[in-house]
């Protein structure tokens, strides 16, 4: 060996040629060829691959539980794979039966009758029964009266604010009727409402006398249409047990006076309507007296001038 090799120098490059087909001193071996290889063996690539570990949340631990229960396994038995279907088929049936039984729900036609005539009959009475009671009280009086009206109008605004009176259970045709015949009750109401109006801005009783006959007539008709919403609503017309219209006082017939006997009667004159007592007591065949009734009105011709006596 010569001096420059022995010193580091590289020695020359072989004139000898590489053969095409041999691999390189120290090339990387074809992993991916083998990779692939190994993929087309069948169940070798899955069996080394490992599963990712799951995790399981706490619905994943409370369905096993369930699962796991004695109730469970004891219903999977009796009806193996159609258990889950049952169980939900319960849960569903346990919620409506909930909902219907304690969920809120629109109120009936006959709730809401009956929550109304609770709340404004009793106040609407006792108002009509303070009436009839202070006849000779006229401010009292004019205090019922308002009373009386203040109940009408509640009651008739309650029953307004409801607009669905329908029935399920009844026809088109009977539910309609329901509804007309509640719009006819208000609207009596509302009527004797504004009479009663009237009534109480009166400052003396001839002020309240002159609707006698208007709340007579109204009161009937208030009564019979309450009677026939009543009864479309709830199945039976109860009609109010107080009899007669509303108390309002009556005038004071004037005393009759004994016509003049130099004057003769006028046949053609309208009779004029007095009150003259009765006599207070009358003999009897055993000699007790008797006692006559309330003064009575009698009917006296009124005096003419025309003829006279000469």
């Amino acid at each position: 060996m010569s001096p420059q090799t022995r010193r580091g120098r590289t020695p020359p490059a072989s004139h000898r040629k590489t053969s095409p087909h041999a691999a390189p001193v120290g090339a990387a071996k074809p992993v991916a060829a083998e990779e692939a290889v190994e993929a087309q063996v069948p169940g070798k690539k899955f069996a080394e691959t490992k599963p990712a570990p799951v995790r399981h949340g706490r619905r994943g631990k409370d369905l096993g539980r369930i699962q796991k229960s004695p109730a469970y396994r004891y219903m999977h038995d009796l009806f193996g794979a159609y258990t889950p279907l049952l169980i939900a088929f319960v849960l569903l049936f346990t919620g409506v039966w909930g909902w219907i039984s304690f969920g809120p729900h629109p109120a009936t036609a006959q709730e809401n009758w009956t929550r109304i005539e609770t709340k404004w009959m009793t106040p609407r009475e006792d108002a009509r029964t303070a009436v009839s009671n202070s006849m000779i009280d006229f401010n009292a009086q004019i205090k019922a009266y308002k009373d009386y009206r203040n109940a009408t109008k509640g009651w008739m605004d309650d029953l307004s604010a409801i607009k669905d009176w329908s029935d399920p259970k009844k026809t088109a045709a009977e539910n309609a009727t329901t509804l007309s015949d509640v719009q006819a009750f208000t609207s009596t109401g509302y009527q004797e409402v504004q009479i009663l109006d009237e009534i109480t801005a009166a400052t003396d009783s001839s002020g309240v006398t002159q609707y006698a006959s208007d709340i007579e007539t109204i009161e009937s008709t208030f009564d019979t249409e309450y009677g026939l919403a009543r009864g479309d609503i709830m199945g039976t017309a109860v009609f109010k047990s107080t009899p007669g219209p509303l108390a309002v006082p009556t005038p004071t017939l004037p005393p009759c006076s004994s016509p003049d006997p130099s004057v003769s009667p006028d046949p053609s004159a309208t009779p004029e309507i007095c009150a003259t007592p009765g006599p207070s007591t009358s003999p009897d065949a055993g000699g007790s007296a008797s006692t006559s009734g309330s003064p009575a009105p009698a009917l006296s011709p009124a005096p003419s001038l025309s003829a006279k006596p000469s």
